[in-house]
């Protein structure tokens, strides 16, 4: 009883921990603060994950040239509820990543070991690869499952 009695205030620590380094909204009455989390969760929360559409992107020594979104997951399943283009080679390229994960669903982030649902932020990268005539758009873990590099993309 004592174990689960620690657990239980630790974790109400990791949550206050993170809840104070939330970056300040504009209205607290009506946002609530995110949690930040990491790409490979934020992939696993989505529940509809469609590939960005290819196109064509600013030639470049790179195989592969990344495209970098933000984004808000709410407490409740469906899109998300903030999409910001970090880094685009073009603005076709951020159009086409951020009409994509406005069709993107996802299951709201629960607090372990309870039910609460809260606001999570995280980034999602996109690689637009190009070589020869392949193109095509690909998220790190295909880029790794594949055996491709950002080097190589082939």
């Amino acid at each position: 009883m004592v174990r689960a009695a620690s657990t239980q205030v630790l974790l109400a620590v990791v949550i206050t921990t993170i809840a104070c380094n939330t970056r300040p909204s504009t209205d607290r009455s009506t946002i609530a603060p995110a949690i930040i989390i990491g790409e490979p969760l934020v992939r696993h929360l989505a529940i509809t994950s469609p590939s960005p559409e290819y196109v064509p992107v600013n030639r470049t020594s790179q195989p592969a040239v990344p495209v970098v979104a933000a984004i808000t997951i709410g407490t409740t399943q469906g899109p998300p509820a903030e999409v910001r283009i970090l880094q685009a080679p073009s603005e076709m390229a951020a159009e086409s990543v951020k009409r994509t994960l406005r069709l993107w669903v996802f299951q709201p982030a629960i607090v372990s070991g309870t039910n609460q649902a809260v606001r999570a932020q995280g980034k999602l990268t996109f690689y637009f690869c190009h070589r020869d005539t392949m193109r095509r758009v690909l998220g790190p873990d295909e880029l790794a499952e594949s055996g491709m590099s950002i080097l190589s993309c082939a």
